[in-house]
């Protein structure tokens, strides 16, 4: 499709140099809006005059309630173990990931803890 081209703007006059200063702030006031500035009210604890008593560090807890995580999928992979495949439980592969994504901490390098996780992972694979 052809369309006609638009004729540029006309340019404006050079504006007088001598206006008043009261001219000029009365043409800023007009061109930008004021913008309103919301204020919220906001909890100043730092700036209480009654100070906590003594052993006390705060005067009331909020709790939203309890979360709990999603319930686990099982992907399905098998461990390899004594170079055979060992298929899983949904149990025993969570336990199985969860240790996965920790070889690459400092709880991995812990006598304590891969003591700890080998004798509830092992129980939890049973003797078979």
């Amino acid at each position: 499709k052809w369309r006609e081209k638009k004729a540029p703007p006309a340019k404006k006059a050079p504006a007088n140099k001598k206006k008043r200063k009261a001219d000029d702030e009365e043409e800023k006031a007009a061109k930008k809006p004021k913008k309103e500035v919301k204020q919220e009210l906001v909890y100043e604890w730092w700036k209480e005059e009654e100070p906590l008593p003594e052993g006390k560090k705060w005067r009331f807890l909020e709790h939203n309630g309890v979360i709990f995580p999603p319930k686990y999928e099982p992907h399905g992979v098998k461990m390899k173990y004594d170079g055979h495949d060992v298929e899983l439980t949904a149990d025993q592969e969570a336990v199985a990931t969860m240790y996965a994504s920790m070889i690459s901490t400092d709880y991995a390098t812990k006598k304590t803890f891969l003591t700890n996780f080998w004798k509830d992972f092992s129980a939890l694979l049973g003797k078979d």
